[in-house]
């Protein structure tokens, strides 16, 4: 059998330009499988190198078995790769550097291992906890979950692949609380998380005389905490009612310690919280009470808050649709499932 390789020209390409970020950002699944395979060619028609060898190199470094297995945060990554690779071909032909090896934490702050790491090729920034990351700094990617109803994770930070858990900052233990109480009915805390809850919650002598803590006194879960700290306990929960409660708690009194962007996720915990508690425009009998329901609320809030910004496993739009739009595309995707399945 021979192996035939096609080797094309860079001059459509040129002409057309590169794509901008928020071209890259704006294309769904499919457009962004058609743009890689163009940048593919592109690159190849740049580089003088066959199309087969640009696709194999740009699979293996996202660790992809085929294009179509790519999800939206890996396509997009590609392009722009390719797109240095298009104007600085030399940049494909050297070699990717090795990413340095991390040392993962031990005992209940260990994670799992990242699906893929790189370096990153221009400065970006995280997509869990939203911190600026520099050209050349490690990113990588989370194993994905099967059948989730949100949306995966995007590129992290080094920090967020490894340390989140093990050595955790109140905007990480925020960005927690927010993701268990979306999909769930509580929150499951480890050691770690426990340690800095109980500091953050026991820094302000006043914290008994808040308004928060009147409504649901704390003493038995700082109790249930404190002991999580020194068994070293995997997990702690922390039923609905009091993360509430919690999250009250400590935007009342924040603390010294808390930065303007924990005081930002704070806020958005409480108007989530808030809208989900009193919900508006919501027909129960079609969305219950659960991760369904939310996800509604925060398609079509009027206010994104900062969490729109943030990534995470869930999906929070910038683009606010009415309910009326939402239920008319609801009715689009069934028809169209109705003539695929026709």
């Amino acid at each position: 059998m021979t192996t035939t390789f096609e080797v094309l020209s860079f001059e459509d390409m040129a002409d057309a330009g590169p794509r901008s970020d928020a071209a890259i950002d704006a294309m769904a699944l499919p457009q962004l499988r058609a743009a890689a395979r163009e940048d593919i060619r592109a690159v190849a028609g740049a580089a003088g190198v066959p199309v087969a060898k640009v696709e194999i190199r740009i699979r293996k470094l996202f660790k992809v078995k085929a294009l179509r297995d790519g999800d939206v945060h890996d396509l997009r990554a590609m392009l722009r790769e390719m797109r240095v690779w298009i104007g600085r071909p030399a940049v494909f032909r050297t070699p990717a550097p090795r990413s340095a090896k991390i040392s993962q934490p031990e005992g209940a702050g260990r994670m799992a291992r990242p699906r893929v790491t790189k370096r990153a090729i221009e400065d970006t920034a995280c997509g869990l906890c939203a911190d600026p990351v520099a050209a050349g700094e490690l990113i990588g990617r989370m194993r994905g979950t099967v059948a989730v109803p949100y949306e995966v994770t995007g590129w992290l930070c080094q920090h967020c692949l490894y340390q989140r858990r093990a050595t955790p900052r109140r905007r990480d233990l925020l960005l927690r609380i927010f993701h268990d109480l979306y999909t769930g009915q509580g929150v499951g805390l480890n050691a770690p998380e426990c340690a800095l809850l109980l500091a953050w919650l026991t820094e302000d002598p006043a914290v008994r005389d808040s308004a928060a803590w009147k409504g649901e006194p704390l003493d038995g879960t700082l109790t249930r905490l404190q002991m999580a700290v020194q068994e070293g306990k995997e997990e702690t929960w922390l039923a609905l009612a009091t993360t509430h409660t919690i999250a009250a708690l400590l935007q009342e009194l924040p603390g010294p310690a808390t930065e303007p962007a924990d005081l930002d996720l704070l806020a958005a915990i409480t108007q989530c919280r808030d809208e989900w508690t009193y919900p508006r425009h919501l027909e129960h009998t079609r969305f219950g009470t659960g991760a369904g329901h939310r996800r509604f609320l925060l398609d079509t809030t009027t206010r994104p808050t900062a969490l729109s910004r943030c990534g995470g496993p869930f999906d929070l739009h910038q683009a606010v649709p009415t309910p009326e739009q939402t239920v008319a595309e609801t009715s689009e995707d069934a028809s169209d499932d109705a003539d695929q399945a026709d």
